[in-house]
């Protein structure tokens, strides 16, 4: 089905739309051990005007679902392009840009908590719980630098700690005077069998 939006600003919300999918196989999971974003608005929004006496009205009443779905679902990056595809649609409609502004507060507000969360997993050394939260931002707003780049550098600590605990080995292998990768063998005289000990003390 061909859409009937513009094509301008179809390319740019469906980029948009690229990114969220490519961000979604992170999402799902890390979503819900991070414990997810704030609940989506619990009010009754304002209804929504009839789709009859638009020209495109099965595609609208089709898209419009969706973004409903979404919205409750707390799917809210999902939703957000929804309603920014209705909006293109049917530039007219101030209910749907009022449903847009809204999905996009919550953005902001579970992207916030996201953030806050991630702060405080890393200042007490979590790297693995922080990227969660980090990862999270990103399936909620993929273009995000701040966690972009936070996630960068929880990388380059993981690998400073992993090449520290390396070297912490090796230095600990020669003082003994082994390799580092030799496992320790037991002592003959303690793993012989009786009969073998009897005889070495004979």
């Amino acid at each position: 089905m061909t859409s009937p939006l513009p094509a301008f600003r179809l390319a740019s919300v469906l980029a948009r739309s690229a990114r969220l999918a490519a961000a979604g196989g992170l999402s799902l999971g890390l979503l819900a051990c991070a414990g997810g974003p704030p609940s989506a608005p619990e009010e009754a929004p304002a209804p929504l005007p009839a789709v009859q006496g638009s020209r495109n009205a099965s595609y609208e009443s089709e898209l419009r679902q969706r973004a409903q779905t979404q919205t409750q679902q707390r799917r809210l990056a999902d939703a957000a392009v929804s309603w920014e595809l209705l909006t293109v649609l049917r530039p007219e409609v101030d209910e749907y840009r009022e449903r847009l502004a809204d999905v996009r507060r919550h953005i902001e507000l579970a992207v916030a908590e996201h953030a806050r969360r991630a702060q405080q997993f890393q200042r007490r050394g979590e790297l693995d719980r922080a990227a969660s939260q980090h990862l999270a931002v990103l399936a909620l707003k993929p273009d995000d630098e701040v966690a972009a780049d936070a996630l960068r550098a929880i990388e380059r600590e993981r690998n400073r700690r992993n090449y520290l605990g390396k070297y912490s080995r090796i230095t600990l292998a020669k003082r003994l005077g082994s390799s580092p990768f030799m496992v320790a063998q037991p002592d003959d005289a303690l793993t012989a069998s009786p009969g073998r000990r009897s005889g070495a003390v004979r």
